[in-house]
């Protein structure tokens, strides 16, 4: 779970102005608390990351937010008195986005065993704002594709050629790559060493990958 890899190759569009570009490693949690009959949200609930320390309590509006948490497959747990807990598996984060995860707990007068619930992934992320390709390392190990170029090419508007990678027409040399939050382009021509083909000095092996994030910056 703490096997952490994330690569992150962003298209930097110059207009007038210099741009700095933060890459990052880690995601957030974020969601609700409440009572699975009224609806009424639940203050002070718990919720924490199994086999972490990270978790929060939920506030006067029964909402909860578990900040800084490293990319990867977690399984949560949410706690209050009186209700029965309730365990969440398979909720996935991704770097830099937040994780919608909504909970409704069910009082103890009604006995009924522990709730587990195996969370789904949304088809469209709703803290996304740029074009963004994210692969994770479940998707690469079912994918007949290796390193990371060829990763990086399934992304929309992305081609490769003997020269590199390419967004939307831009050169290989237009592209910012960051792995572990750590750029890694050659800062005397600005091409990426983790990517472009045969010129590469730094290897990235697909089983050291926890997740791959291709984003547009416009």
């Amino acid at each position: 779970m703490y096997r952490i890899l994330t690569l992150i190759i962003a298209l930097l569009v110059v207009v007038m102005i210099p741009a700095v570009v933060f890459s990052q490693t880690t995601g957030k949690i974020r969601g609700t608390v409440v009572d699975r009959e009224s609806g009424e949200p639940l203050v002070g609930a718990a919720v924490s990351i199994d086999g972490t320390t990270f978790g929060a309590a939920t506030d006067v509006n029964g909402v909860y937010i578990i900040l800084a948490v490293p990319v990867g497959n977690y399984s949560l747990t949410a706690r209050y008195i009186g209700y029965n807990e309730t365990k969440i598996s398979d909720v996935r984060v991704l770097a830099g986005l937040s994780t919608e995860l909504n909970l409704k707990l069910s009082s103890s007068a009604v006995q009924v065993k522990e709730v587990n619930i195996i969370a789904e992934r949304p088809l469209v992320n709703k803290s996304m704002t740029n074009t963004e390709s994210v692969v994770d390392a479940s998707d690469i190990k079912n994918m007949p594709l290796r390193g990371v170029q060829a990763l990086t090419s399934i992304a929309p508007g992305v081609v490769t050629d003997a020269t590199g990678v390419h967004f939307r027409g831009g050169r290989a040399d237009e592209v910012q790559t960051f792995v572990d939050g750590v750029p890694v382009n050659n800062p005397i021509n600005g091409t990426s060493a983790s990517i472009n083909g045969a010129a590469a000095s730094l290897t990235v092996i697909n089983n050291a990958i926890e997740e791959v994030s291709t984003e547009v910056v416009e």
